[in-house]
């Protein structure tokens, strides 16, 4: 498996339990390879803890990475066979998924958490009782 880079945080995507086991060791179709690409422009737009590694494992452009991304699928797909793709679950829909949805608007508004400020007391601060 890590042979084909597989397994590295750039390729890391949220599954359920009978998703993965349906999947298994099967290509996905194209259309996942460009929302894993725009999922993770998204985090190199963001503060996300995962930039730094995406930007080392594929590169500092956009177009570097969608590249590199593209590079892998084509050496999976010649390593795996061209025949062996998954299409996903029949009856699963994202969008009525509440967990799913809960997690990528966590995924995608990222925020660095804010350290606390010690402010000083000024003159006009001093004459009140805090």
């Amino acid at each position: 498996r890590q042979v084909l880079n597989n397994d590295e945080i750039w390729n890391l995507v949220l599954s359920h339990d009978h998703c993965n086991l349906s999947k298994l060791d099967s290509i996905v179709g194209l259309h996942y390879i460009e929302k894993l690409h725009k999922r993770n422009e998204n985090i190199m737009r963001s503060n996300h803890p995962w930039k730094k590694k995406i930007e080392l494992a594929l590169g500092s452009s956009d177009e570097r990475r969608k590249s590199k991304l593209m590079w892998h699928y084509e050496n999976i797909k010649s390593v795996i066979g061209h025949n062996h793709y998954w299409g996903g679950i029949k009856n699963y829909n994202p969008e009525t998924d509440p967990f799913y949805r809960k997690f990528i608007s966590q995924m995608t508004s990222y925020k660095t958490p804010l350290k606390s400020k010690v402010i000083p007391k000024t003159s006009i601060q001093d004459s009140f009782d805090f």
